[in-house]
This record gives C-alpha cells, structure tokens and sequence, in this order.
C-alpha cells in the first residue's frame, strides 16, 4: 500500500510541475483494494481494468489468501487531476483520512510489536529510492515514436 501511496504522490508531483500531461486518475485512498484483492489472486489470473489500474499493477504480486470483501475506499484527492473537487467538504475529506488504511496499518503493527518505528522509515526511505530510479529512469527514455501511439489499440491485420 506504501509503494502505491508514495507513486501517486510522486505522480501528482510531476502532473503539478507539467512534467505529466493529460489526465490522471489518482489512487489515492484506495491502496487496500489493489493490495487485499490482486494478492488473493493467482499467478495466471488476469486483471481487467479500464483506469486507475497502475495501483493494481503496483500491488500486483502481494501474498495474501483467497477472500471475498467488500471495500469501502475514500480517494483524499478529487477524481482527477483535472477536476477541481467541489462537490465535497473539506471537512469530509479531513475525516476520511482519519481512516487512512497506511498510518492506521503501521500503528498496528507498531502496537503489536510486529514493526518498529524505524522500520516504517527505512520502508518509506526504500520505497522513495525506487520510485525515484522509477522517475529518472522514465525521464531518460526516449518518446514513443508517433507511428506507435495507435500499435496495439486494434487488432493488428495479417
């Protein structure tokens, strides 16, 4: 959930400083979701989505058992990037984060004894580096050719 947290953060710094374009969907607050459901999946099961499924792929691989759950998520941020988020409060919005699935985790596993504090530090630290190598390592790759923009969205003919 960290990792998931930590990339749509970054992302929503990239989109502000321009280096992003278009739309972005965040997944903000919905980090459980990817990280409880696509870990009760197997290897060859496939995951079909129509946005927001870089949170899916970032969770993609997480052990956990089979279960059936339903999910009750709050995005912290509007819908997307675009969207200037005026059809809720911010007094809403301050008390879903109270709900925040991350810090809530980390307290627990901090009360039980199962983390220390400073585990959470070396995680997050962990996770800053390879979004960041993640970061550099798309900034320094070349553009998609514009004769590949439309490769893979038909059926290619034979």
């Amino acid at each position: 959930m960290i990792r998931i947290r930590r990339f749509e953060e970054r992302c929503v710094r990239l989109y502000s400083s321009e280096a992003v374009c278009g739309f972005l969907h965040l997944y903000i607050g919905e980090e459980a979701v990817a990280a409880g459901l696509l870990g009760a999946l197997e290897p060859e099961d496939a995951v079909v989505s129509t946005y927001r499924d870089h949170g899916h792929a970032l969770a993609r691989g997480v052990p956990m058992g089979p279960v059936f759950l339903e999910l009750r998520t709050y995005r912290f941020r509007a819908h997307s990037m675009y969207d200037a988020d005026r059809y809720r409060t911010k007094t809403e919005i301050e008390e879903w984060k109270v709900r925040d699935p991350i810090p809530r985790l980390f307290d627990e596993l901090c009360a039980t004894g199962t983390l220390k504090p400073e585990d959470r530090a070396a995680l997050e630290t962990a996770v800053g580096a390879e979004i960041d190598a993640a970061v550099t390592a798309a900034e320094a790759a070349p553009l998609e050719p514009v004769a590949d923009l439309t490769r893979h969205v038909y059926a290619e003919r034979k």
